[in-house]
């Protein structure tokens, strides 16, 4: 299918106006002019005043480009661009410098071809739309003046975190929804808040049994050890639980034979 082709008829640029169209060129103009046009990096500008302020304004995305040239006469030019876009915008001219059409066909992201109805040569001109990125010159320039704005006085917070040096966030005072319990912290070799600990530990006294009296209620109880003050105590060799010596019984049933 055959591509429709506008051409802009008597187009012209005011006198005072300049257009500078180089290829390759990544320089702006010095000393510009309102109204000057500047091709730079694949992007064309217009000098002109936005709010008051005298700029280079983009009219168009960045371009990348490809000639092809077809020294051989042919119905059918294959275009090794390797430009990576499926999406192009093409010229085509004779070998007299005239506009012809052309109908492209197995496009691919690298090649595609051009059909002609008639065996003829000459050149190809090929423009894809892409993003800029750091790998060309004028980015690269602007990245690297960036890095060298930095610092007290720069009138940037580019080295700062919600406008807070890194010694803020380091101040334990200055955090915030820290947590209250050890589950919260992540704590796993204490001992959790219990209200029967609370209350021995108001205790006072230095010795004595601990003894509960009611919920949550502890006391230390005294209690005299002296041998006198125990009660019940046994008054054989089984009520204490000796097993390793005799009873006087059984002394008595032993030596009684031998008395004389």
């Amino acid at each position: 299918m055959a591509l429709p082709i506008s051409l802009l008829a008597d187009f012209k640029v005011a006198k005072s106006s300049k257009f500078l169209f180089e290829e390759g060129n990544t320089e702006f103009p010095t000393s510009p002019i309102r109204g000057q046009l500047a091709f730079v990096s694949g992007i064309l500008y217009m000098y002109a005043s936005i709010r008051n302020v005298e700029t280079w304004y983009p009219l168009t995305n960045q371009k990348k480009s490809y000639i092809h040239v077809q020294s051989t006469s042919s119905t059918q030019w294959t275009v090794l661009h390797n430009l990576g876009s499926t999406v192009f915008i093409f010229m085509v001219y004779d070998t007299t410098g005239d506009l012809i059409l052309a109908n492209p066909s197995d496009i691919t992201e690298n090649s595609f071809k051009l059909n002609f109805t008639s065996a003829i040569a000459g050149k190809a001109i090929l423009f894809v739309e892409y993003d800029q990125d750091f790998n060309n010159n004028e980015t690269q320039s602007i990245f690297n003046a960036l890095k060298d704005i930095d610092g007290t006085g720069s009138g940037l917070d580019s080295d700062l975190l919600d406008g807070q040096e890194g010694s803020h966030y380091l101040n334990w005072n200055n955090f915030t929804s820290k947590p209250t319990t050890l589950l919260g912290y992540g704590i796993t070799d204490a001992q959790p808040l219990d209200a029967d600990l609370t209350a021995i530990a108001v205790l006072t006294g230095s010795t004595g049994f601990l003894k509960k009296t009611a919920e949550n209620t502890w006391v230390i109880e005294t209690v005299d050890l002296n041998w006198t003050n125990i009660t019940s105590k046994p008054t054989t060799i089984s009520g204490y639980g000796i097993t390793d010596a005799y009873t006087k019984t059984e002394v008595d049933a032993l030596v009684s034979p031998t008395l004389i």
